[in-house]
């Protein structure tokens, strides 16, 4: 469990000290907390890399979180991720939506064949492939019906279908 001071250091050094101070619009102390929280534990269970900054990874959960709270609570939160890599953000976006108590279902754009011609990633050495999305949706404890995967590039017809 974190407590109220947090520092979390990657690419980009982000201090947040004293968190019952941090103001954001809509956003609460605690809900903040478990934002970071949950970035957190993201990067370090998934099987692959977080491939961005902690900064987006709360900009993401706080996007989803406003997103539950203004729409009715029957409502599914529709996520669409081009470009998913090992789900890192995927993840946070859905563990907010399960946080704000909502159901959330994605349709993730990614060819998952590997990293610019080669097929493991020369940073983290992990396979980039379905199965290892799917490995990190389940650690989670989301399954393979909550994300329609088209495994190709988003400039294909195939990433527009039915959109």
């Amino acid at each position: 469990m974190l407590d109220n001071s947090l520092e979390i250091i990657d690419r980009n050094i982000i201090t947040l000290a004293n968190l019952d101070s941090v103001e954001f619009h809509g956003v609460y102390p605690k809900q903040t907390q478990r934002a970071i929280e949950l970035a957190v534990t993201v990067r370090s269970t998934i099987r692959g890399r977080d491939a961005g900054y902690s900064s987006d990874r709360l900009a993401l959960y706080f996007a989803i979180s406003d997103v539950a709270r203004r729409r009715p609570p029957e409502h599914t939160i529709r996520i669409l991720e081009i470009g998913t890599l090992y789900g890192s953000s995927l993840l946070n976006m859905l563990g907010a939506a399960r946080d704000s108590g909502r159901v959330a279902t994605a349709v993730c754009i990614d060819p998952l064949e590997g990293y610019y011609g080669k097929d493991d990633d020369p940073i983290s050495a992990a396979k980039i492939c379905p199965e290892t999305l799917l490995w990190n949706l389940r650690a989670f404890g989301f399954n393979a019906a909550t994300v329609e995967l088209r495994q190709c590039l988003s400039s294909s017809s195939e990433a527009r279908r039915g959109m």
